[in-house]
């Protein structure tokens, strides 16, 4: 890759790990050293998208739902290699996730006018451009295909936003509910993947060393029914050839 396109995007990692954040520049992402990885291993490459963003106090996102994510699905923030905006806000050759957009004192995205696709994409979701983010939680969604998580994985991942100061508790990811005001973030991203502490698809790991924390997500194919899922399903198969085979013998 050539120098002049790799400074963008190490200027926009040493933003995120230096810079202290404010509610009114929401950042997401991380700086160097975090990995990404598709279900079978292979890195993850320019088809990839991620998503900043929440599905509403309405609804909760299961790995038992995810066919409902979409139609639920508010966009904050769209980091590809081409970029939702004048930059792009992920390169997968160094790699480095850098995202950030701006909180409007009326609670939406200064990233709204980007976000919108054609419904024929298969990555389209409903842009609601009045979207009130504040005080919603926040998810970070990573996808190839958002209509089949089969075609790529998909990965959902929340966190925990540690206290401004040693000793503060840590808060779940939401979206900052006073706009033009200091959030009372730690150094770093709003929403750093060193900080995610689970996941409703796909997994992730995370190492620490001198004080730098290094995070590797790994996307996931559909979930396999559980065997309590089976075996009730099996029982119920059962349970009605048992009852056709009595009605046909009465």
């Amino acid at each position: 890759m050539k120098l002049k396109n790799i400074l963008p995007a190490l200027l926009a990692a040493l933003i995120l790990q230096a810079v202290p954040s404010r509610a009114d520049l929401i950042t997401w992402g991380g700086g160097l050293g975090n990995e990404f990885y598709g279900p079978t291993g292979s890195s993850l490459d320019s088809s990839y998208w991620f998503e900043l963003g929440t599905f509403g106090s309405s609804f909760t996102p299961t790995s038992t739902n995810f066919n409902d994510w979409a139609a639920n699905w508010q966009v904050f923030d769209r980091a590809t290699t081409t970029g939702a905006g004048a930059l792009p806000q992920w390169d997968p050759v160094i790699p480095v996730l850098a995202g950030s957009a701006n909180n409007l004192m009326s609670g939406g995205t200064s990233k709204a006018p980007y976000l919108t696709l054609l419904p024929s994409d298969p990555n389209y979701v409903n842009i609601d451009l009045l979207y009130d983010f504040r005080g919603q939680s926040a998810y970070i969604w990573v996808f190839k295909d958002r209509s089949s998580i089969d075609n790529g994985g998909w990965g959902l991942y929340t966190g925990m936003t540690p206290g401004a100061n040693p000793g503060d508790p840590s808060t779940p990811w939401i979206f900052p509910i006073s706009v033009n005001a200091d959030c009372g973030c730690a150094l770093g991203a709003d929403f750093n993947l060193a900080n995610i502490t689970s996941s409703v698809v796909g997994s992730f790991t995370q190492t620490t060393n001198d004080g730098s924390t290094q995070t590797i997500l790994t996307l996931a194919m559909a979930p396999e029914p559980s065997s309590a899922i089976l075996i009730f399903a099996t029982g119920m198969v059962l349970l009605l050839r048992k009852r056709r085979s009595f009605a046909v013998h009465r």
